[in-house]
C-alpha cells in the first residue's frame, strides 16, 4: 500500500507541470514522457511480477512514475532556466513533517486501540486534522487558499 501512496503522490505533484507544459504549447512532450513511463512500467511489470506478484507490480509503477517525476525538473529548467531547489526543499520539509506527525498519530491509534471502524475513522480524521493543522501553523496554506476553501465550503 505504501508503494501505491508513493505512486499517486508522484502523480499528484506532476499535475501542475503537465498543465504548464500543455498550456505553453508542448503537449507532445507530455505524450513522449508518458510513453517512456509506459515502457518502463511494462518492462518492470514483466520482470518483477513472476517473482514478486502484486508487490512487483507496485515496484514497477513506482519506477515508472519516478521517470515522470524526474521530468518535472527538466520542465523547470526548460521554462524557468533552473531547478527551483529552494522551493522543493521547503515542500519536502513541510509536507514530510506534516505526514510524519500524522503517521505517528495514526500508528499510535492503530497500535493502542482495538481494531474497529470507530478507531479507523478516529485515525483517519485525526491524522487529517494533524496534517492540515501543521500546514496551517507553518503558513504553508496561504491566505488565498484559505479564502478559496471557505468559498467552496459555502456552496
Amino acid at each position: 500500500m505504501t508503494l501505491h501512496v508513493i505512486t499517486f503522490s508522484l502523480l499528484g505533484i506532476l499535475n501542475v507541470s503537465w498543465l504548464v507544459t500543455e498550456g505553453l504549447g508542448y503537449p507532445q512532450f507530455n505524450t513522449f514522457i508518458y510513453g517512456i513511463c509506459l515502457v518502463v512500467n511494462i518492462v518492470f511489470v514483466l520482470l518483477l511480477t513472476e517473482n514478486y506478484g502484486n508487490f512487483g507490480i507496485a515496484i514497477a509503477r513506482v519506477l515508472a512514475f519516478t521517470v515522470l517525476f524526474l521530468s518535472l525538473f527538466y520542465i523547470e529548467r526548460w521554462f524557468f532556466g533552473k531547478i527551483q531547489v529552494k522551493f522543493w526543499m521547503k515542500m519536502l520539509a513541510l509536507l514530510g513533517l506534516a505526514a510524519a506527525f500524522s503517521a505517528v498519530f495514526q500508528n499510535f491509534i492503530i497500535d493502542n486501540f482495538p481494531i474497529s471502524w470507530v478507531w479507523l475513522f478516529v485515525s483517519i480524521i485525526g491524522g487529517g486534522f494533524i496534517y492540515v493543522g501543521f500546514l496551517l501553523l507553518t503558513k504553508f496554506i496561504t491566505t488565498e487558499e484559505k479564502l478559496l476553501l471557505r468559498s467552496l465550503l459555502k456552496l
